[in-house]
């Protein structure tokens, strides 16, 4: 379990229950929720030759989640099946060659002296 997919994927960065007992409970069933979408996919990806738990993008298996319950009834040609999704919710192997930092612009152009 990631706490960065709990907070920022998830989007539990903050709860919004008042009472500290409901807030527990939200933070049990988001875990419970995020625990379940992991063995989703886990389970689909076991079968795989070269299947490494560790390379599970729940990101992706979030949004094969959500993409599967917006289209229940009717699912468009374009759309793969929720088996396929979730087979394919892993962490890409690309290297990236710029950090992060490097999106950053400020809307200011001019340095303070």
């Amino acid at each position: 379990m990631e706490f960065r997919g709990l907070e920022q994927t998830f989007e539990r960065r903050t709860l919004r229950s008042r009472k500290n007992e409901r807030a527990l409970v939200e933070m049990e069933w988001s875990i419970l929720a995020m625990t379940v979408i992991e063995l989703f996919a886990l389970q689909q990806q076991i079968p795989q030759k070269h299947a490494i738990p560790k390379k599970l993008s729940f990101a992706k298996s979030l949004r094969a989640v959500r993409r599967s319950l917006q289209h229940l009834r009717d699912r468009p040609e374009h759309v793969s099946d929720f088996e396929t999704m979730l087979r394919d919710a892993l962490i890409d192997d690309y290297q990236r060659t710029r950090s992060k930092a490097a999106r950053y612009r400020p809307d200011k152009k001019d340095r303070p002296s």
